[in-house]
């Protein structure tokens, strides 16, 4: 299995060391360079594991991906300011400084009983609305870095302009990956 499909789950199970982590990561990757290909919305992925650091050694890996040929920018954060790649909801007893390098999603309940509320939507928003007065220098940042890592001349005129031509990189990518890999006795 490459990717999960759409309302699909996928359980993995097994003892320290035999590679989890490394398959999710694999798993979460290509369905997230599905998506971009296909021009479709990121996919919205759910991890829980019996321990908060077997959900953590999921989100860190994505800050620790290799890969053959990858420019130092390809594998660095194109977003700074963003303290990881996924968001992150601990144990209620856990404090927020335990996870410093993380998004957290809190639950904020209702009435007693009641199920939390916009507990994603509130905690992105809550996010976003912290980070306005960096949008412009961010989306400055990404374009000079999208243009380094594509070596562009000059850059993308936007952000929509510049995941366009990631979307060409990427299925460029795709398609070189493919014929060495048909091309393999």
């Amino acid at each position: 299995m490459s990717s999960v499909p759409n309302g699909e789950l996928l359980t993995v199970n097994g003892p320290p060391g035999t590679g989890k982590t490394s398959f999710l990561r694999a798993v979460i990757g290509t369905t997230c360079v599905r998506a971009a290909l296909e021009g479709g919305t990121p996919p919205l992925m759910l991890a829980t594991a019996a321990t908060n650091k077997a959900v953590t050694n999921i989100i860190e890996s994505f800050s620790e991906v290799p890969g053959p040929e990858m420019q130092a920018a390809w594998e660095s954060r194109w977003l700074p300011g963003l303290p990881s790649y996924g968001w992150f909801y601990p144990a209620g007893s856990k404090k927020d400084e335990d996870y410093g390098s993380f998004m957290l999603l809190r639950k904020k309940w209702g009435q007693p009983g009641e199920p939390p509320t916009n507990l994603i939507a509130g905690a992105a928003a809550a996010f976003f609305a912290d980070q306005a007065h960096k949008r412009p220098w961010m989306l400055q940042r990404f374009l000079d870095l999208h243009r380094q890592v594509l070596a562009l001349q000059s850059p993308a005129s936007d952000a929509a302009q510049a995941a366009e031509f990631i979307r060409d990189a990427l299925a460029e990518s795709v398609a070189r990956m493919r014929s060495i890999t048909t091309a393999s006795p």
